[in-house]
C-alpha cells in the first residue's frame, strides 16, 4: 500500500532520510554541506523504498516500480541498491539505511520525513508497546505479547533455515596428489574420472584416470608436454589435447592404459575440447588467423578438417571452453567480449539458429558442464562477487546457486547422472616487498592463508593497498608496509574490486569496481569514507592510474566498442562526485591501461590486442612501440617511475623485473626470479622513486577434485 504521506508519485517532493536531505527532481542528496548526485534509477529506488519505509519491499515490486515496462534482471536491482548504499555512506554488513532481506527484497530502516511530516522508519514493535503502561485487561495483553514473542522466535528459526538455503549434498575429495588436479571428465556411466594433474614445481601435466571408488589413480601419459581437457569417447577411449605453448594436437588413450595415438591432424588452441558420443567429431577452439579471435570449431576426426561454428566479435579474445550437450546437437561456450566481460552462450551445432546468451553477468567463468538431461548447465562463476557454482537454464533464465559444503573456489564442473565433480582450488597469494637498493630476495609484507592481490604502495612507502576476500567478500584493504594495522577501506556489495592506486600526495586511492558486466572507477580517501565515482556509463572501465600532479585519473575504457586510454579530471579531496569534468580519450584505439611519464609529456600504455608497451607524446602525438617484453596477460603489471618504466618479464628461466627507458626503449633486467606472479591482474607496483617493489606471489596453489552425490 502506498504511504498517504506521498500521494502523488509523478511529482516527488523533497524528503529527509535519516540525516540526508533528498531532492528527487534534481537527483541529489545532501548532508552537512556535502552534495551527492545519483543516477535516476538509484533515486527512483530510494523514493520507492521511502514510500514504504520500514516495510520489506519485494524485488519484483522494486523491479516493476523502478524499471516500469522494461525487462531487466535482478542484477540491475542489486547494482542500484549497491550504488544507493555508497551514496548514503551505508554499510551492507551493518546497515543504517538500506537493509537486505535475504530471498525477499530490501527495507529502508532510517527515519523518513515527507514535506515536514515525520514517518517512523518502522512500526512500533509488540515488545515496545508492551513496555508502556498496562492496558485494560493486562493479563490477556501479557499473554498476547508472549504469544507474539514466541511466534517471532519460531519465524526467526524458520527464517534462518530459509536464509541458509537448501542443505548442501554430501561431498568428498576424490584425488590426493600433491599439486593441482584439474580438467575433470566423468565417464558417461559416472563410474570413472579422467583428469589432468600438474605436480608441484612443474610446468607440465599428465593424464590420469581413476574409479570413483578407487583411491589410486592410473597414470596414462608421461611427457614433458602439457595435457589438457580430456573427454570420453566410445569404447573406453579418452580424447585429450597435447599442447606446446598455444598449439595443441588431438590425441587419444585407452582408459585402462595402452598406446597413445594421434587422433587427428588438426591443430587447435588449448582452450577446451568436447566430443560426440560416437567419437567421430569433437569441438575445440582455433584461430583462423594469428591475430583473430578464437572461435569454436567442429573437427572431423577421420578427415582431420575443421569447420567454424561460432562468430565471435572482432577485437576480442573470442569463444572458449566449448561443451557439447548430451544429445550432440548444441554447444555451450564462454564468450570473452571486447569489453572484457565473460558470459555463456548456447548455439545449435548445425548452425540453424543464432547463439543465445544464457548468462548476463560479465564476470570471469571458471568452467561449465551440461546437466545429463540437457536442460541446463552448471557454471562456475563469480556472479555476485563470490565464486560459486550456478545452475543456468539452457534457454536462459535466472541462475540458481548450487549449495556446496566447502569453502575453496569451485572450478571446472563435470556431470554424470546423479554425480557432480569439480575442482576445488585454494590459492595462497601473499604480498612481498623488494628493496632494489639492497641485495636479497623479496621479503614478506602482507601474509595470510587467504589471497592478497593487486598491490599498490603509498608515495611515502609507509602503507600498502591491496584486494582481499579475508572478510568473506572482495574488499579493498590497506596495511602498513610490514603487514600490521590492517584497515578494510571499501567493501561494495556484489562487486569485484581491483587495481588500487595511490594519488601522488597519498591522500586518495583510485580503484575499479566490476559488477554485472560493467566496471567503473572510484576514488576514496585513504583515511576512509564514502567512495566517489569517477566514471559513469562509459562501458567497462579498468586499471586506474594517476597523473604526476594528481589532477587526472587515467584508465582504460571501451564506450564505443574500441578500447582506449582515457583521462578524467578529479576534484579536490573530499569532493563528491570525484570527477571534475568529462573524460577524454588520450590513446589511439587499442590502448588498454596507461600512465603518463614522470614529466607528464608522454603516455605509456599497454594494448588490449598485443603484448608489449607503447609510448605516445601528449596530447596527440604518434604512438610508437617501446618493447615487446610485457605479456598480454600482464597488461597491468608495470609502473612508471622517476627512474624509468618497470615491468614483468616472463621466460623459460622464470619471472624477472625489467626496466625500460621510456624515451629510447633501452631495457635492462634489474632482478631475476621474482617467483610465481599471478597473471590477468596487476601483480606488481614500484614506488615513484624506483627503489621499492611490492609484488603478489602465489606461494601455494593446490587443488583436488571433489565428488558431490547424490546430485539432482
Amino acid at each position: 500500500m502506498r504511504s498517504p504521506a506521498f500521494p502523488d508519485p509523478d511529482r516527488p517532493r523533497r524528503l529527509r532520510v535519516g540525516d540526508w536531505d533528498v531532492d528527487p527532481s534534481a537527483h541529489e542528496i545532501a548532508r552537512a554541506g556535502e552534495t551527492v548526485r545519483v543516477e535516476p534509477k538509484v533515486m527512483a529506488l530510494l523514493v520507492h523504498l521511502a514510500e514504504r519505509a520500514g516495510e520489506t519491499v519485494s524485488r519484483d515490486d522494486l523491479l516493476a516500480a523502478v524499471w516500469p515496462g522494461v525487462v531487466v534482471t535482478e542484477d540491475a536491482l542489486s547494482r542500484a541498491a549497491s550504488k544507493l548504499r555508497r551514496a548514503l555512506d551505508d554499510d551492507a554488513q551493518a546497515p543504517r539505511y538500506v537493509e537486505t532481506i535475504p530471498k525477499a527484497g530490501y527495507r529502508l530502516i532510517a527515519p523518513v520525513e515527507w514535506g515536514g511530516e515525520a514517518l517512523a522508519a518502522a512500526p512500533a514493535t509488540a515488545a515496545g508497546r508492551a513496555t508502556g503502561a498496562a492496558a485494560p485487561g493486562g493479563a490477556p495483553r501479557l499473554w498476547l505479547t508472549l504469544g507474539v514473542v514466541a511466534l517471532a522466535l519460531v519465524l526467526l528459526v524458520l527464517g534462518v533455515r530459509w536464509w541458509a538455503g537448501p542443505e548442501a549434498p554430501a561431498s568428498r575429495p576424490l584425488t590426493h596428489l600433491p599439486g593441482v588436479e584439474t580438467h575433470p571428465a566423468l565417464s558417461p556411466d559416472g563410474r570413472f574420472l579422467a583428469f589432468v594433474a600438474v605436480p608441484r614445481d612443474s610446468a607440465g601435466s599428465d593424464l590420469y584416470v581413476q574409479g570413483l571408488d578407487d583411491p589410486a589413480p592410473r597414470r596414462l601419459t608421461a611427457t614433458p608436454e602439457t595435457e589438457r581437457h580430456p573427454t570420453w569417447g566410445p569404447d573406453g577411449q579418452i580424447a585429450f589435447l597435447r599442447c606446446t605453448d598455444l598449439r595443441c594436437g588431438l590425441f587419444a588413450a585407452p582408459a585402462l592404459g595402452g598406446r597413445v595415438r594421434r587422433l587427428a591432424d588438426a591443430v587447435v588452441g588449448p582452450w577446451g575440447l568436447s566430443g560426440t558420443a560416437d567419437g567421430r567429431r569433437v569441438v575445440g577452439v582455433a584461430r583462423p588467423e594469428p591475430d583473430a579471435p578464437y572461435q569454436v570449431v567442429l573437427v572431423d576426426v577421420k578427415a582431420g578438417t575443421t569447420r567454424p561454428l561460432t562468430a565471435p566479435p572482432p577485437r576480442s579474445v573470442g569463444d572458449l571452453y566449448p561443451a557439447l550437450d548430451p544429445a550432440g546437437t548444441r554447444v555451450a561456450f564462454v564468450r570473452h567480449s571486447p569489453d572484457g566481460a565473460e558470459d555463456v552462450l548456447v548455439q545449435a551445432l548445425d548452425g540453424s539458429a543464432a547463439a543465445v546468451q544464457v548468462t548476463h553477468d560479465g564476470v570471469p567463468i571458471g568452467g561449465l558442464a551440461w546437466t545429463p538431461d540437457g536442460r541446463g548447465l552448471v557454471v562456475a562463476s563469480g556472479r555476485g562477487g563470490v565464486e560459486g557454482l550456478w545452475r543456468v537454464p539452457a534457454d536462459g533464465g535466472e541462475p540458481e546457486r548450487v549449495p556446496l559444503a566447502m569453502a575453496a573456489t569451485p572450478r571446472r564442473p563435470a556431470l554424470a547422472p546423479g554425480r557432480l565433480v569439480f575442482e576445488a582450488r585454494t590459492a595462497e597469494v601473499n604480498l612481498y616487498r623488494l628493496d632494489l637498493t639492497r641485495e636479497g630476495p623479496p621479503q614478506p609484507a602482507v601474509v595470510s592463508t587467504d589471497a592478497s592481490t593487486q598491490p599498490a604502495i603509498s608515495p611515502d612507502g609507509a602503507r600498502i593497498a591491496f584486494v582481499s576476500s579475508r572478510s568473506g567478500t572482495p574488499a579493498l584493504w590497506t596495511a602498513r608496509a610490514d603487514g600490521t594495522d590492517l584497515v578494510r577501506l571499501v567493501d561494495f556489495e556484489g562487486a569485484r574490486l581491483g587495481a588500487p592506486r595511490w594519488s601522488p600526495n597519498g591522500r586518495r586511492i583510485a580503484f575499479e569496481a566490476q559488477q554485472g558486466g560493467t566496471a567503473e572507477i572510484y576514488v576514496v580517501d585513504a583515511e576512509g569514507g564514502a567512495a566517489r565515482p569517477v566514471t559513469e556509463d562509459i562501458g567497462y572501465a579498468l586499471g586506474p592510474r594517476w597523473g604526476p600532479e594528481g589532477r587526472f585519473v587515467y584508465f582504460g575504457a571501451n564506450p564505443d566498442g574500441d578500447w582506449r586510454v582515457w583521462r578524467v579530471p578529479v576534484g579536490g579531496d573530499g569532493q563528491a562526485p570525484a570527477a571534475a569534468g568529462p573524460p577524454e580519450p588520450v590513446s589511439p584505439p587499442g590502448g588498454f591501461v596507461g600512465e603518463p611519464t614522470a614529466d607528464g609529456r608522454a603516455l605509456v600504455f599497454s594494448r588490449a590486442d598485443a603484448p608489449g608497451l607503447w609510448r605516445r607524446s601528449l596530447p596527440d602525438g604518434p604512438a610508437a612501440r617501446l618493447d615487446t617484453t610485457l605479456a598480454l596477460s600482464d597488461w597491468g603489471s608495470w609502473a612508471v617511475t622517476d627512474t624509468g618504466v618497470f615491468l614483468v618479464g616472463r621466460g623459460a628461466d622464470g619471472t624477472h623485473l625489467v626496466r625500460l627507458d621510456p624515451t629510447t626503449g633501452a631495457r635492462e633486467t634489474v632482478r631475476r626470479d621474482l617467483g610465481p606472479l599471478p597473471s590477468r591482474e596487476p601483480a606488481l607496483v614500484v614506488s615513484r622513486d624506483g627503489r621499492v617493489v611490492v609484488l603478489a606471489r602465489a606461494t601455494r596453489v593446490e587443488s583436488a577434485l571433489v565428488l558431490v552425490e547424490p546430485f539432482e
